[in-house]
């Protein structure tokens, strides 16, 4: 779910362009980091494509940058050759394979957590050629940290609160649903899912776990799917009926446009529905009305 504008990504407009000391120090990006090491961003367009080939990549699991700041200099901004040895730095394979892949070099940064576990990384780059940021630079970063820092928590709490606008909703006209995030986890789920129980419940760590081990499968597939997707599609699944039951389909609508939006947590939206009932919802409907609130 797309919040615009993007209080950080105003916070990346502002800090590169109002103030006279920062004015050069692009390019930039915001990532949250989710325990499983899956980065999602925001960034300036110069940089964009080695963003998106670093977030992709394997090494992104070898960057020792996020780990060390945390460490050693949480939520202060500090240049990586602070973080590293300068035989590590020399040998950083991050630095040779990505940063300098696209042209830059140097790194400053600062690295928080969110009471959610996800680490908050804000990474600002320069060019090969260039100096390194100077101690009047990185004062002057740690003078905006605050402000920054509140932006990033703000838009994360304001997708929570629209996940659960949405399950409010959907119980509304009387569909059972949850918001999940791409592993499989549900960030906000309506009354009506959860009356599905023991069929469908939420388990251990927020997951939908599916009583029938098989479908349990075919969920994990279609959001795998969907995450992957560069234009998601509804993904519909049968659930055959059980002791007597009405059989069900899970119907998986995207809500996330931007594949790797850093506060788009939600991946899809799962709605419950019943066979041989009347009048079922259209999810191409339902789909467009999401697809139009994300694009606002």
């Amino acid at each position: 779910m797309r919040l615009d504008p993007m209080p950080t990504e105003v916070g990346l407009t502002n800090f590169r362009t109002h103030d006279p000391v920062l004015a050069r120090l692009h390019p930039a990006a915001i990532f949250a980091i989710d325990p499983q090491g899956t980065h999602r961003y925001v960034c300036t367009p110069n940089v964009r494509e080695g963003v998106e080939y670093f977030t992709k990549h394997p090494l992104r699991f070898e960057n020792i940058r996020p780990k060390r700041a945390l460490e050693r200099m949480p939520s202060t901004f500090c240049r990586d050759v602070e973080l590293m040895s300068p035989e590590e730095f020399a040998e950083d394979r991050v630095l040779k394979e990505v940063i300098n892949r696209f042209g830059n070099h140097w790194v400053v940064g600062a690295v928080t957590q969110e009471p959610t576990g996800h680490l908050i990384m804000f990474d600002i780059q320069r060019r090969i050629g260039m100096d390194h940021f100077s101690d009047k630079e990185i004062d002057r970063l740690n003078m905006l940290k605050p402000d920054l820092v509140r932006s990033v928590y703000l838009a994360s709490r304001l997708a929570f609160s629209e996940a659960r606008t949405v399950t409010s909703t959907m119980e509304a006209i009387g569909l059972p649903s949850a918001v999940l995030d791409p592993g499989g986890r549900v960030l906000s789920a309506n009354e009506g899912f959860e009356a599905l129980a023991p069929r469908i419940v939420t388990g251990a760590r927020d997951r939908v776990i599916v009583a029938l081990p098989a479908m349990q499968a075919q969920l994990s597939d279609a959001l795998r799917r969907l995450d992957a997707m560069d234009k998601p599609e509804v993904q519909s699944l049968p659930l055959p009926s059980a002791d007597g039951g009405t059989a069900l389909i899970l119907h998986l609508l995207p809500v996330r446009r931007a594949a790797r939006d850093i506060f788009s947590r939600s991946l899809a939206i799962l709605i419950v529905t019943g066979i041989g009932t009347v009048g079922p919802p259209d999810m191409r409907v339902l789909s467009g009305l999401l697809i139009s609130r994300q694009q606002r």
